[in-house]
This record gives C-alpha cells, sequence and structure tokens, in this order.
C-alpha cells in the first residue's frame, strides 16, 4: 500500500490504513511513519530533512544555516507564535524540505542482485562498443 501511495499524502495513506482496518479488523496495518522507518531499515536510505524558506526562496543550509530571515523576502525561518510563546526556546520551522541522498540509494540498488546487473549497463554496452 505504501509504494502504491508514493505520491499521495500522509492523510491519503491514514484514511486508506483506517478502511482496511474496518473492514478486516484482525488485520495489523503500520502507520505511515512506521512504515518509513522499517523501509528504511531495509534499505539503508533515509531522507535528510532541512528548513528552507516559505516561498522556497532559499534553503537554510551551508552558509546560510544560521539565518533567521531569508536573505531573498525577508520571511521568517521560524514559526513567530511558536517562538514567542516559548520566549525563543522552540523554534519550528516555517517550511522544510527532505533530500534523499544519492550514496546509500546507489548502495541500495547494488545490494540486489538484479538492480546491480542493471547498474553495469552502460559498462556493457560500452565493452561492446569498443
Amino acid at each position: 500500500m505504501f509504494i502504491a501511495l508514493e505520491h499521495s499524502s500522509e492523510s491519503t495513506y491514514a484514511k486508506i490504513q483506517r478502511a482496511i482496518q474496518k473492514g478486516f479488523p484482525d488485520s495489523e496495518l503500520p502507520t505511515f511513519h512506521q512504515t518509513k522507518r522499517i523501509l528504511a531499515n531495509l534499505s539503508g536510505v533515509t531522507s535528510v530533512v532541512k528548513d528552507m524558506c516559505v516561498n522556497s526562496c532559499a534553503a537554510f543550509v551551508g552558509p546560510l544555516s544560521d539565518l533567521d530571515v531569508c536573505p531573498e523576502c525577508s520571511e521568517p525561518r521560524y514559526d513567530q507564535v511558536k517562538l514567542q510563546r516559548s520566549n525563543g526556546r522552540i523554534k519550528q520551522p516555517r517550511a522544510v524540505f527532505h533530500t534523499m541522498p544519492i550514496g546509500p540509494q546507489l548502495q541500495a540498488l547494488w545490494r540486489h542482485p538484479e538492480t546491480a546487473e542493471k547498474m553495469r549497463y552502460r559498462e556493457k554496452r560500452t565493452q561492446q562498443l569498443f
């Protein structure tokens, strides 16, 4: 179900999970987060979450990682209500983005014999041509 819903929202997953459990009360389906954790453990691939501007102007990484406002549009990085209520202790980003590092993805592909064979296509084709 998780893979079939790869471009759907987390709430869509939860709704389908509830519907299945309603129809099949004895079924035990993992939650969205449990499924993500299981897949990360099996594949070794996890996402890296970083803060970004609410308007998608910039990511607060590298030289921008210490900024509290966007250098392009001056929008605040953190939720101002939560920041003020907590006296500056809770810094909840207004927007985040997820990236999947390429290294663990490639390692996961090389671990499986079928995909490892496909990964060698360019090498084999080059050998055939020369």
